[in-house]
């Protein structure tokens, strides 16, 4: 019989970014940004949900959070960090590069910021952990210049989104422009590191707090299309540790 584990996914609650985006489509130019009031409160009813999963007997034993602040944010309205399981942040949750709110915060900044009960110190091999363009040395990378950098691919990505008609459409890996942004292939190998990192790990019932479209990419094995999540929304999922694939329960 295949060994397998449980996993909740959980998508952050309303970020700032995700309530300007869809006022024009535009960036709004949110580095790393929090959640607005409608997604505190979002994250705060998540904790019941949460409550749920840890009155069951087969309760979740570890916690993994994309770094992104959104995400530190819901963990913790959610309360999850006060459950009893280690919560760690873990840098390959984060999203695929493709706006100005996944441009992240410095890990020697990261460390010291007030959220209770969160390891930081796991999983962290670089000060700066998200995609960024080649060009951008990391000893005199800023956040502006790594904007400025995506400003016109930003803008032709939002001509073909309302072309399309859709405000979520996204590059093929071959119109990437110049490595603004992250590609699938790399997102692909993240997972491929995530997937590892569970199979190594004792635990066998594992929350994920991360965001919609890497969720929806690590999901393919499950529907076609990924699982598409709402914001601040909770799936059971089975990962099968000898086949290396995500599975329905």
């Amino acid at each position: 019989k295949s060994r397998r584990k449980t996993i909740w996914i959980i998508r952050h609650a309303q970020s700032l970014f995700n309530e300007a985006y869809m006022v024009d489509w535009r960036d709004p130019g949110l580095f790393d940004c929090g959640l607005t009031a409608k997604g505190i409160q979002q994250a705060k009813d998540l904790a019941t949900k949460i409550e749920e999963l840890f009155t069951s007997t087969l309760s979740p034993q570890i916690c993994f959070t994309s770094p992104l602040l959104r995400c530190l944010q819901t963990t913790t309205y959610a309360e999850i960090h006060k459950k009893g399981i280690p919560v760690i942040v873990y840098p390959h949750l984060r999203e695929k590069l493709e706006n100005s709110c996944d441009i992240g915060t410095r890990w020697s900044e990261l460390k010291n910021k007030p959220f209770e009960n969160l390891d930081y110190e796991t999983g962290f091999d670089k000060d700066i952990w998200w995609h960024y363009h080649h060009q951008l040395e990391e000893g005199k990378y800023t956040y502006q210049d790594q904007y400025s950098n995506m400003a016109g691919a930003l803008e032709k990505q939002r001509v073909k989104r309302l072309k399309q008609q859709d405000p979520y459409s996204d590059w093929d890996d071959d119109e990437i422009i110049d490595d603004h942004f992250e590609s699938r292939a790399a997102v692909g190998e993240r997972i491929e590191k995530l997937k590892q990192m569970i199979i190594l790990r004792p635990e066998e019932r594992i929350i994920l707090v991360g965001h919609s479209e890497t969720f929806q990419l690590m999901t393919q094995e499950v529907e076609e299309a990924g699982i598409l999540l709402c914001n601040a929304e909770c799936r059971e999922i089975v990962f099968d540790c000898d086949k290396n694939k995500f599975l329905n329960p």
